[in-house]
């Protein structure tokens, strides 16, 4: 069974949608609550969206479509033995087999077979328009191969990869992201790989890539994934679970990321604040529970906020500060002043009243004397 693609999430942020076993377990994308569920009658190899159709693919090969609101469409099968599942912008699916690729246009009841055997991941363009595979013919003998979307025909030789690439996905900057051991850039056949970073000796198994082209996310083998910048000038979320299984990563709409757990379960992350939602349990179904822990860029962004909105509110406290002191300085200057006049009108007053005292202390002076004529 495969370990990727059993995540999908609606690019609009209508619903995501993750598998258990031969399950489609449909979730509302605002408010993670179950809308509805789908067993497909056999294990399921791959889930995608496109536009507003829902389809997945089952090992033995069966393809089952269906619209948002659970209206099945046409069935059809592809063969047994699926391991990988792309579908294009357009609806074209395309399948790994063991010795081949199936393609299936939207409309189409049959596959076209394309006899590529050894290949280990494969993605669609964004417009649909060319099919990248990676293949390992051996240990040592690894390539990506260019395909036309349209016929499937190779167009050009295969370009050599050092390591097996174990999950490829289409940036909507023109180029894909093909990841193994390491994550590699690669744009056209006559321009050289580029590498971008290694995982630090552990297997890359998920990658996919924001719709803006500015951000891309890892599945580190089973446990981690990570949401790196593009190009990776920072790690924006970093995702561990030590108790359960990652089954996948998808983009939803900006800054959402869903996580696929094995069992059914998920977390919807928000790459910019680290908020962590949980899908809600399908009525019938085991509800768990799990531990988790998430860092990643937004955790500076929190310890610098405070210190930002600190010196941001600096300058208007200190100069607010400075205009109190100063009010109160003058209030006080002025209060002094009143003080100072009032002391001098009193002062006046008591000299003026001194004055009319002593002239009729005079007077009753010269009123005596005359008396005692």
């Amino acid at each position: 069974m495969s370990e990727r693609g059993l995540v999908a999430y609606d690019p609009n942020g209508r619903i995501f949608v993750v598998t258990h076993d031969e399950e489609i377990l449909v979730h509302d994308g605002d408010s993670e609550a179950p809308l509805w569920r789908e067993d497909i009658g056999e294990t399921i190899a791959g889930i995608a969206i496109a536009g507003d159709e829902l389809i997945a693919v089952g090992e033995d090969g069966a393809v089952r479509r269906f619209t948002f609101l659970h209206r099945e469409l046409p069935r059809a099968s592809v063969g047994a033995g699926v391991r990988h599942v792309a579908l294009s912008s357009s609806g074209t699916l395309a399948t790994v087999h063991d010795d081949h690729v199936s393609l299936l246009r939207k409309n189409d009841l049959a596959p076209v077979s394309l006899y590529h055997r050894g290949v280990t991941a494969l993605a669609w363009s964004r417009d649909g328009t060319k099919l990248l595979l990676a293949r390992s013919k051996s240990d040592s003998d690894h390539a990506l191969l260019y395909l036309d979307g349209a016929n499937g025909e190779p167009i050009s030789d295969p370009v050599v990869t050092t390591a097996r690439v174990s999950a490829i996905a289409a940036s909507s900057r023109g180029f894909f992201v093909a990841c193994g051991d390491r994550v590699m850039r690669f744009s056209r056949p006559e321009v050289a790989l580029e590498h971008v970073t290694r995982a630090r000796e552990r297997t890359i198994t998920d990658v996919a890539c924001s719709a803006d082209g500015a951000r891309f996310a890892l599945q580190l083998e089973r446990s981690q994934v990570m949401v790196l910048s593009d190009p990776p000038s920072e790690t924006l979320l970093d995702v561990k679970y030590p108790e359960r299984v990652t089954n996948g990563v998808a983009f939803g709409p900006r800054p959402w990321i869903a996580i696929a757990l094995a069992g059914g379960d998920a977390n919807k992350v928000n790459v910019d604040t680290g908020a962590m939602h949980r899908s809600d349990t399908h009525p019938g179904r085991t509800h768990h529970r799990w531990f988790v822990s998430v860092a990643g860029a937004f955790q500076k962004r929190k310890d610098a906020e405070p210190a930002a909105r600190a010196a941001e509110r600096s300058p208007v406290d200190d100069s607010e500060r400075q205009r109190i002191r100063q009010r109160a300085l003058e209030d006080a200057e002025a209060k002094l002043r009143q003080q100072q006049a009032d002391d001098a009108d009193r002062k006046t007053m008591i000299r003026v009243g001194m004055i009319a005292l002593g002239i009729l202390l005079g007077v009753l002076r010269a009123c005596s004397h005359s008396n005692h004529y």
